[in-house]
């Protein structure tokens, strides 16, 4: 799901015409979708209800802050590189979803060790 984000945000970023951006923000639009949603169930999962109430003010906290970064770089280095900025998100996005992936994987290997032990 992420990497269909970030591919459909790198085409954005290669648009040249006007029907091209508003085709490709239609498919990021239709990428990203999910991603809020099932961070907010995997985190539900895995996370107490304190814990996610601290989770969703810093998640809105990002939302306030992202923008500010992305005009601060475009200024210096132009719209395509603050835009630019997102892709590096989603990167981290993707990096902490597989190190998630890779933990419930340990958690239930480790599980099922000790039920089958």
């Amino acid at each position: 799901m992420i990497g269909a984000s970030m591919a459909a945000y790198a085409l954005l970023l290669q648009a040249k015409t006007g029907p091209a951006a508003l085709i490709s923000l239609a498919l990021f639009g239709l990428a990203i979708a999910g991603t809020s949603p099932t961070g907010i169930s995997s985190a539900g999962k895995l996370l107490s209800n304190a814990s996610v109430g601290v989770l969703l003010p810093f998640a809105s906290l990002g939302a306030i802050i992202m923008p500010y970064i992305v005009g601060a770089v475009a200024q210096r280095a132009g719209i395509v590189g603050g835009m630019s900025c997102i892709l590096v998100t989603l990167a981290l996005t993707l990096l902490f979803a597989l190190l998630c992936r890779r933990e419930m994987h340990r958690a239930q290997a480790e599980q099922s060790a000790l039920a089958a032990g």
